[in-house]
């Protein structure tokens, strides 16, 4: 490979590299819409609109994250444990998520 073709192949790879970069990374409540509206819409609605007259996620108030924690890491009534499911930062997008929709 000549000197022209290695200066061309290298930029290439820069350009492919620095635009990778560029790519934003997502917020934890964007993270936290996913999981939610992948796991949870089901029985809390979109933007937990609360269809199903279960507890409104809407009335968690900022000081209530322990609340939060227990309920969905252990189950309450109807609502199966998440616990093992996701991780603690998944668990934080997903909070995250609720207080962006419910402020």
């Amino acid at each position: 490979m000549g000197a022209r073709a290695q200066s061309a192949l290298a930029a290439l790879i820069l350009i492919v590299f620095c635009t990778s970069l560029q790519v934003r990374a997502q917020t934890p409540a964007e993270t936290g819409e996913r999981l939610f509206e992948d796991n949870c819409a089901g029985c809390h609605g979109e933007r937990i609109s609360n269809p199903n007259n279960l507890f409104d996620l809407k009335d968690l108030r900022k000081d209530q994250r322990a609340r939060f924690d227990k309920s969905v890491r252990e189950g309450k009534g109807q609502m199966p444990a998440w616990e093992g499911t996701f991780t603690d930062e998944e668990f934080d997008g997903i909070w995250a998520y609720i207080r962006s929709v419910a402020d």
